[in-house]
């Protein structure tokens, strides 16, 4: 029996064409049209696109529907979740996908049912650990629409069908299915996934887009034509009798009229045959137990789901708005590995703290952010001039909390034993391993202590050495609970200090007056310099770096490269002229700066003259010319094995490419890089015979290794790469992709809707970027480590331990003869951090990364995740005496006990665990 199954939907785009707020009037009148036909037809069934942060912006203009939308979840006439949005699973950390999950289940499930089925219609591809992710959720299959498709020019025509060990593809000659002389490879529309890690699903491919029944005409012979025309093109490619069929499309409203429609279509089909309106878990299942019954052989997809063209994974997305990317890149490793660990280590200390509310609120505002046409930089202007604004009022929020625990730990150190009138340092860990390097520390001073000098003394009575950057005397705003508003005079010193801290630890160190003089002792040296590196720089621009670990020599390590653009936000179209390169610019290279024992830096400008934009009359880059600077600022600092590189891109140029391009002096093809919860490796060449685009994301790091010597590239925002063939394998990393238009590549004539001048980027853009060389291989040398450790130096934070200090405010206005300062008393006046032990003891092999240290969703517990990124087991051991130990899915729900006190894990190859111990 052939059964169609009709799935009623839309795919809601919060924002894209049209910023949030206007398409929330659209969204309104949708789900109050939804409604209407929910009262003539109480059998109807609509998707609203898995997601549930719909309900929360139609709730808030219509919050009186609340009880009656929930009623309709329950009953399963309208489905959402699991997700909360429809992320970009690349330019979002593997974290953001989980915490997408978590807030979309707990939010559908307030409403009575959470959707059961991995539904990312319009991802620009699909990281290979999706398939463990959706299982950690209950979920076990995935139905989609991009990255899917490979094309070849090898092969012609319809060559044949999948049939036991035959290859497992059949080459389609549809309309449409060639791109430059190349055949798209059909590929059957459900199959199985098998992600890293090995865990499969069944996934469905919407081989014809989900709108191939976008709707059906009341003109019963038309809507037969909707059936024929998708028998046609699935002939080949069904693997069961159950076809798919989409009803709906981008921000369309329900089929009012659909159920009479099917029923007149139902007398017209062949015997055997029936169309039904259906939940899409409902659909899966039927294929499920139909494969299963018949013992169908499934083809087997591996790994990432990211093949295609560039106009079906749309690649330049990873570099369109850049500074949305570094924007998104800082905000999430504030909460994932700044925030997060600090409240989990202050709560395991026994400064008890409620930070899930907070912790959830940030998640909530950050997510906002990640819908896949607003974290790819192809929205409106509006749309990401919202997002600039969401950031920065998340920023706020999360930097305030994230202070307020660091001053609540620094007072529950050593150092609060000292006098009252003792000043002290605090550094913080926030990492799983230890960290060796330098602290970038704020000590503020009351002036009238009268301390114009001070050493910095550890727990074993040390004298510990420290640059000074600068010193200024400043009045300084002191705010209160309790008291009015003040002020105080202070001396603001900013230092640079070295120091040993193990993961999750905390060292502290007191501030003691010192009779010797304190300057800035920042001098000029020859070269960059610490026990690692060697980086040289000429008066050309040219930098040359020295490994001396391995006694290895990179030269001419840096370049800069320029080309036009007259491709979209979508799609990098090259201009056709050449690229412009540092002996095109005017290169100004300043003085090396030698802060004294803790740090080294330069900074090289280039004056790029470059074509102003592109001349659509001309189908070239114009003749005149625009000023553009970017300026790199090299870091060398003690106890760090790699450069720093600081890039600002002072941008006046339309419809470009700037990038930075590193050279590994490696003879490979092949780059590695991480992608969310996955480390890949990819051939050059390997790319999508159609690519005009070679690109390709990564999350941290990239590197290039011939199994001796390596090179790796951590990035901070920067998540677009090249391995380029031309330059003998130099890494490109691009910094600005200018052009003025949402899509209507290589054409000057488009809609006036789609033209977003803010996306040629005329602003200052700014970023950092990592160098380190290494032997042997990436995991062993420390990659992973040092990639971590490029964002998230040691934290430090300075205190005095009397609280009156810097709470004191004006006195009271009902009288002026009061001069009390009122404090409230420290609730947990016992609790001392451990001084440079682990709060939370964890040994692991070095292919083992810490995704999540966190308090667990039900404020009771703490949550450990760690994820394997080798193709071999590793081990790990976690400690904390008191707790129990509970293995347990992403979604926090037990799978089993692991015992107390201590707890021995074998992580299978890139296995993904979460444990729950409290």
């Amino acid at each position: 029996m052939k059964k169609y199954c009709v799935v009623s939907h839309t795919h809601w785009d919060r924002e894209w064409y049209m910023p949030f707020e206007q398409f929330r009037m659209r969204l309104v009148h949708l789900v109050d049209t939804l409604l209407e036909v929910l009262k003539d037809y109480p059998k109807f069934i609509f998707h609203l696109d898995a997601q549930t942060i719909v309900l929360e912006d139609y709730l808030e203009i219509r919050p009186e529907k609340r009880a009656l939308l929930a009623k309709y979840i329950k009953k399963g006439n309208i489905i959402v979740g699991p997700w909360y949005m429809q992320n970009d699973f690349y330019l979002t950390s593997g974290e953001a996908t989980v915490r997408n999950l978590l807030t979309g289940t707990r939010l559908a499930e307030q409403f009575g049912a959470c959707g059961k089925v991995g539904y990312a219609p319009d991802q620009f591809g699909n990281i290979s650990q999706l398939p463990q992710i959706l299982k950690n959720f209950g979920i076990n299959n995935f139905v989609f629409g991009r990255g899917y498709h490979d094309y070849s020019r090898e092969i012609e025509g319809k060559t044949r069908k999948l049939d036991g060990d035959l290859p497992p593809f059949i080459v389609g000659d549809l309309a449409g299915d060639g791109i430059d002389g190349a055949k798209r490879v059909f590929k059957p529309a459900e199959f199985i996934w098998r992600g890293a890690d090995g865990t499969e699903c069944l996934a469905v491919c919407m081989l014809y887009w989900y709108n191939n029944a976008q709707r059906f005409s009341e003109n019963i012979d038309h809507a037969k034509l909707v059936i024929d025309v998708n028998n046609y093109l699935f002939a080949d490619y069904m693997t069961t009798p159950y076809m798919l069929l989409m009803n709906g499309v981008d921000h369309l409203e329900p089929q009012e009229n659909l159920l009479p429609i099917l029923d007149k279509l139902n007398k017209l089909l062949p015997e055997g045959e029936e169309i039904k309106q259906i939940n899409l878990y409902d659909y899966i299942k039927m294929v499920q137990e139909y494969v299963r019954t018949n013992n169908v052989r499934m083809y087997t997809e591996t790994g990432e789901l990211r093949h295609g063209s560039d106009n079906e994974i749309l690649n330049g997305t990873l570099s369109s708005r850049h500074y949305i990317k570094v924007a998104n890149t800082v905000a999430q490793n504030r909460l994932e590995n700044r925030l997060e660990p600090v409240y989990a280590m202050m709560n395991r200390a026994g400064l008890t703290v409620s930070s899930m509310d907070h912790m959830r609120y940030f998640w909530k505002q950050l997510l906002k952010n990640h819908p896949h046409d607003s974290i790819c930089g192809c929205s409106r202007d509006e749309v990401h001039k919202h997002m600039e604004d969401n950031f920065e009022r998340l920023a706020e929020s999360s930097c305030h909390f994230l202070r307020e625990g660091l001053l609540a730990m620094a007072r529950h150190t050593r150092c609060a034993d000292l006098g009252r009138e003792d000043y002290s340092v605090m550094l913080v860990n926030t990492t799983e391993r230890r960290v060796c390097g330098v602290a970038e520390v704020q000590l503020d001073l009351l002036r009238s202590d009268g301390i114009d000098a001070f050493e910095l003394i550890d727990a074993k009575g040390r004298s510990v050495p420290f640059d000074v950057l600068s010193r200024e005397d400043m009045g300084l705003s002191v705010f209160s609970e309790i008291n009015l508003p003040g002020r105080q005079e202070i001396t603001r010193w900013k230092l640079l200090v070295y120091a040993e801290v193990p993961a999750y630890a905390v060292v502290s160190l007191a501030v003691r007056p010192s009779a010797a003089e304190l300057v800035r002792t920042e001098t000029t040296a020859e070269c960059l310099e610490n026990e690692f590196l060697r980086l040289t720089v000429d008066r050309s621009g040219r930098v040359d770096l020295y490994d001396k670990t391995a006694g290895r020599l990179i030269e001419n390590v840096l370049e800069v490269e320029d080309t036009g653009d007259r491709g979209d936000s979508y799609c990098y179209l090259d201009a056709g002229a050449p690229a412009l390169t540092r002996r095109d610019m005017n290169v100004t290279v300043g003085p090396v700066l030698d802060s004294g024992a803790m740090e080294r830096r330069v900074t090289i400008r280039y004056d790029m003259m470059l074509p102003a934009e592109f001349d659509w009359q001309k189908q070239a880059r114009s003749l005149d010319m625009s000023h553009s600077v970017l300026s790199l600022t090299l870091r060398l600092r003690r106890g760090e094995p790699f450069a720093a590189i600081e890039y600002t891109l002072e941008n006046h140029t339309k419809d470009h490419r700037t990038r930075i391009l590193i050279n590994p002096r490696v003879a490979s093809k092949i780059s590695t890089a991480d992608i969310p919860f996955d480390v890949v490796s990819i051939e050059r060449g390997s790319e999508c015979c159609v690519s005009k685009a070679p690109v390709h994301p990564n999350t941290s790091f990239v590197t290039v290794s011939d199994g001796v010597n390596g090179l790796a590239v951590f990035t901070e925002g920067a998540v677009e790469y090249e391995h380029l063939a031309e330059r003998g394998g130099w890494l490109a990393f691009t910094v600005v992709r200018a052009n003025g238009r949402i899509s209507g590549a290589s054409t000057p004539e488009t809609d006036e809707q789609w033209l977003v001048p803010g996306n040629q980027c005329l602003r200052t853009l700014g970023g950092r970027l990592g160098v380190m060389p290494y032997r042997g291989g990436f995991i062993e040398a420390g990659v992973l480590q040092y990639a971590k450790q490029f964002r998230n130096p040691l934290l430090a934070v300075s205190v005095n331990n009397d609280p009156c200090k810097f709470l004191g405010g004006k006195a009271a206005v009902q009288d002026s003869s009061v001069k009390e300062v009122f404090v409230r008393p420290d609730r947990f006046p016992k609790v001392r951090l451990p001084e440079g032990e682990p709060i939370l003891k964890l040994e692991m092999a070095d292919s083992i990364v810490v995704s999540a240290f966190k308090q667990s969703e039900d404020g009771r517990g703490f949550i450990l995740r760690l994820v394997n990124l080798d193709a071999v087991p590793a081990k790990a051991f976690i400690a904390a005496k008191g707790y129990g130990f509970t293995d347990c899915w992403m979604s926090e729900k037990p799978i089993a006990s692991l015992g107390r006190n201590k707890v021995e894990l074998t992580l299978a190859p890139k296995q993904i665990r979460t444990i729950l111990f409290r």
